[in-house]
């Protein structure tokens, strides 16, 4: 079974599907259809050709996706500009060019006598083929992803959290607010914490300057008591009897 290949995204082309035009030049260009009725050969006086025969190898019955194929070649592009081509893909190097696999698709014109043990061994060797040929697209893919491309992948995690609308999920709100609740409860039990420790160290400080002060004045009054100045006395007596009632806890 000819397995194609479609000329202008590099897609399989099974049997019985497709549509394929031969130019003058005996170039056969084939574009990648799902359904397709009976084959019919038509001439199709094609703009900026010259007659052209044409080999349909079935027509378009129901519309599908891949036509764009054939619209895009319509329109002149060049598969290697479409991102969305195998052409592209392997020109920018985010498909692989070089791999033992590849080996296993070429065409070959010429056909093989048929071998019974060589089959079996091709239908055992499919299965390993294809195991190695994913995990080897899968490291080629981790090669080509360097650090600005999961910087910007993050960044567009970042931008949708950003936009996405709480209120369409109310879970995520109540849980969002108990959140921020309990964050706003840490602050102020800081805050206050911070404020009364504050407050201490002030009236620690007013306390230690008073008994500075009152300790110098009772230095200071038995000089003014020595001069005999009743004012001197007096203030001497009140502090003399302030500071025993602060020590002695009276």
């Amino acid at each position: 079974m000819r397995l194609e290949k479609c000329w202008f995204c590099s897609s399989t082309v099974y049997p019985g599907h497709g549509i394929q035009f031969v130019r003058n030049d005996a170039k056969r260009l084939k574009w990648y259809f799902e359904r397709v009725s009976t084959a019919v050969s038509a001439i199709v006086h094609a703009p900026n050709w010259h007659v052209v025969w044409v080999d349909f190898v079935g027509l378009l019955v129901v519309g599908n996706p891949r036509s764009k194929c054939h619209k895009n070649f319509k329109m002149k592009r060049n598969p290697r500009k479409v991102k969305w081509t195998k052409a592209y893909r392997r020109l920018h190097g985010k498909d692989m060019t070089q791999d033992t696999t590849f080996e296993f698709e070429r065409k070959r014109n010429r056909p093989e006598r048929y071998d019974r043990n060589l089959a079996e061994n091709t239908l055992k060797a499919i299965k390993k083929i294809d195991k190695v040929e994913g995990q080897e697209r899968q490291g080629a893919e981790r090669g080509t992803k360097g650090i600005g491309a999961v910087i910007e992948s993050w960044s567009r995690l970042l931008k949708r959290f950003e936009k996405t609308n709480l209120s369409r999920y109310p879970r995520s709100k109540s849980r969002f607010l108990n959140q921020k609740a309990i964050k706003i409860r840490q602050w102020k039990n800081d805050f206050l914490s911070q404020f009364f420790s504050c407050v201490i160290a002030l009236f620690s400080v007013f306390l230690l300057f008073f008994f500075a002060l009152c300790f110098s004045a009772l230095l200071f009054c038995p000089v003014f008591c020595e001069r005999d100045t009743g004012e001197g006395a007096l203030a001497f007596l009140l502090m003399h009897s302030f500071v025993v009632k602060v020590t002695h806890g009276g």
